[in-house]
């Protein structure tokens, strides 16, 4: 054998020990990577399953904030509803206490004053109507007997009366309107 031939095969035996070399490790790569591989698909379908949960929870909240509008449009039209009855009954509560008033009148003044033609809430004296004293005088004075005769009374009419001022003007409306009376408009 010669030099040359030995080289040769010791390059061959070199080189066949390289390729077993290359062929494991490219083994134990290709293993490594499976493993790996097989990782990041566990991990991608993972996702994927918390994906699909976060969009299932985000659908299940959305029908739940549905439910609460819908639920407050529900109690507002209520609110609305009961608010309207109230309204309604205090209206209600108003004419029951002027009528209460007029009954009580009605029994304080008797017969004596009760025309077949007209309210004897009108035809009763002006003292019923408990008025503050200095609006009872004025109205007195000026010769305003009779509760018919302030109701025809017009506003600027009572206000040029002496002494009779801004307040008292309202005290005397109020005191009319406990009975559901008031002064004349026009």
């Amino acid at each position: 054998m010669t030099e040359n031939n030995i080289d040769i095969d010791l390059i061959n035996n070199r080189f066949e020990l390289a390729e077993w070399i290359f062929n494991s490790v490219k083994t134990k790569l290709d293993e490594q990577i499976a493993i790996h591989w097989k990782s990041f698909d566990d991990r991608e379908i993972k996702i994927n399953d918390m994906m699909d949960q976060v969009k299932r929870q985000v659908s299940d909240l959305n029908e739940v904030i549905k439910a609460i509008n819908h639920g407050r449009h529900a109690i507002e039209q209520s609110t609305n509803a009961l608010n309207d009855r109230t309204n309604n009954l205090q209206n209600i509560y108003d004419k029951m206490l002027v009528i209460e008033k007029k009954l009580e009148l009605f029994e304080r003044i008797g017969d004596v004053f009760k025309p077949e033609y007209e309210d004897p809430l009108l035809s009763a004296s002006i003292d019923i109507l408990d008025l503050p004293t200095r609006a009872h005088h004025c109205l007195k004075g000026a010769g305003i007997n009779f509760v018919r005769d302030l109701v025809e009374a017009r506003e600027k009419t009572l206000m040029a009366i002496p002494n009779l001022g801004h307040w008292s003007l309202i005290e005397i409306k109020n005191s009319l309107k406990e009975y559901g009376l008031s002064l004349k408009q026009y």
